[in-house]
């Protein structure tokens, strides 16, 4: 379907309107599931190194002398662990950011590459623009924890 040039100028404008709308929230969502990330890796690093090293090498030194901190190590190192997990399942590591935002991508790129098909009319391309500026606003909170709606 051959679209006159006024139309072609209206979807180009729109896809680029919808580009540069979408693309700061995307890059939100990329910043913060970075954040999370590192933080619950450092976190775990942290036990990781307090429990396998530090405390190991304090018993090593002068078990009696060093008890407090060796057991405050332990502590930590198995409340680390316990954390960890606890960060998974409140979708605080990290990971369900990224989940979430490429959802909205695949559902962007889906409406786009109907507002790029050709074989469509000029309403139907449109109304796939303003789906893909929709899908960057509304998007579930997703938290593993909770069953997602179908």
């Amino acid at each position: 379907m051959q679209l006159a040039e006024v139309d072609r100028e209206k979807l180009e404008k729109a896809l680029a309107d919808v580009l540069q709308f979408c693309q700061p929230r995307l890059s939100g969502f990329e910043a913060a599931s970075a954040s999370q990330a590192k933080k619950a890796f450092w976190l775990s690093m942290s036990g990781l190194v307090a429990g396998s090293v530090i405390g190991p090498a304090l018993t090593a030194a002068n078990a009696t002398a060093n008890a407090t901190w060796t057991s405050a190590l332990s502590g930590w190192a198995g409340a680390t662990n316990f954390a960890g997990q606890a960060l998974k399942t409140s979708g605080l590591s990290g990971a369900t950011i990224a989940e979430t935002r490429n959802k909205i991508i695949s559902n962007v790129s889906a409406q786009i590459a109907v507002a790029a098909d050709g074989t469509k009319s000029f309403d139907e391309r449109k109304d796939a623009l303003m789906k893909a500026r929709a899908d960057c606003t509304l998007y579930e909170i997703a938290v593993p924890s909770i069953p997602a709606t179908e």
